[in-house]
């Protein structure tokens, strides 16, 4: 099917199709994910699986320092609120990860994602990692995950599902899990890179949340356990949702000179390309 490059996401009219292989390819898609970084909340080690997720963290007594005065909104509103993200605005997020395996190996990668709003339909993502060459994926408001070769200038796309184990969302509802837990306390003030910095720690010590003093704003995220553990360097950006804006979420706009090929097979073996690590 032939579509105009310079359109933007939301207006283009792409046919509804739906594979029979959908759920198999999602089955694989999250597989692929999990292989090649951790999920936020649980640090990957050998011969034991280190569990720290947000929803076992210990209920406490929530531990307040506002820095405010009084009168002004808690470190932790600030943090809430820093997390939010209206639909119309386009949501640029970095990361910038590493994992300590706890035998003295560690894995390190990065990830550069534009996001419409709060919604993970729309969005394109930029993979990278010590190991492999980057990969630059989309999903589209019309339901297609697409792939982006650049030895063929060719963007391939199929009506599957992407898992997105690292997406804005993800880490969202984590912090805000960790946020609204009623076990966290404000540990003080820390020094990043310069930034006056909180630190927002889990009752077990497990999880810490450092954010901006001031706004609130997400600056890193830390998970330990007794084997390992995961260190995130975390940037927000929130831009709005004009002309410009809108083709950095769009796979075709950022390669307007790039054939696309909706073929369902082509784009697995795209796939399969772009991460060959599985």
């Amino acid at each position: 099917m032939l579509m105009d490059p310079h359109q933007l996401p939301e207006q283009r009219d792409l046919p509804d199709r739906r594979l029979h292989a959908r759920r198999e390819h999602l089955l694989s898609e999250t597989s692929r994910r999990a292989e090649r970084r951790p999920l936020f909340r649980r640090p990957l080690v050998r011969g034991t699986a280190v569990a720290v997720g947000l929803a076992v963290v210990v209920l406490g007594v929530l531990s307040l320092v506002n820095v405010f005065g009084s009168n002004g909104p808690s470190i932790v509103g600030k943090a809430q609120a820093a997390l939010e993200v209206p639909a119309n605005l386009v949501l640029h997020f970095k990361t910038a990860g590493t994992q300590d395996n706890g035998d003295g190996t560690s894995v390190s990668w990065a990830d550069e994602t534009w996001q419409l709003g709060s919604s993970q339909q729309s969005w394109r993502r930029i993979e990278t990692s010590s190991d492999v060459a980057p990969a630059e994926t989309a999903h589209t408001g019309q339901g297609y995950s697409q792939v982006y070769d650049p030895a063929t200038n060719t963007i391939y796309q199929a009506s599957e599902s992407v898992s997105q184990t690292d997406s804005p969302d993800t880490f969202k509802a984590e912090a805000m899990n960790l946020l609204n837990s009623g076990s966290a306390k404000v540990d003080g003030h820390v020094a990043v890179d310069g930034r006056d910095a909180m630190r927002i720690v889990s009752a077990d010590g497990s999880l810490t949340y450092i954010v901006d003093a001031k706004t609130g704003e997400p600056i890193e995220w830390q998970t330990k356990g007794a084997g390992g553990g995961v260190t995130m360097r975390l940037t927000f950006e929130k831009l709005p949702a004009l002309s410009d804006n809108l083709k950095l979420v769009d796979l075709v706009s950022q390669h307007p000179g790039a054939a696309l090929d909706s073929d369902p097979q082509h784009y697995r073996d795209a796939v399969a390309r772009a991460f060959p690590k599985g």
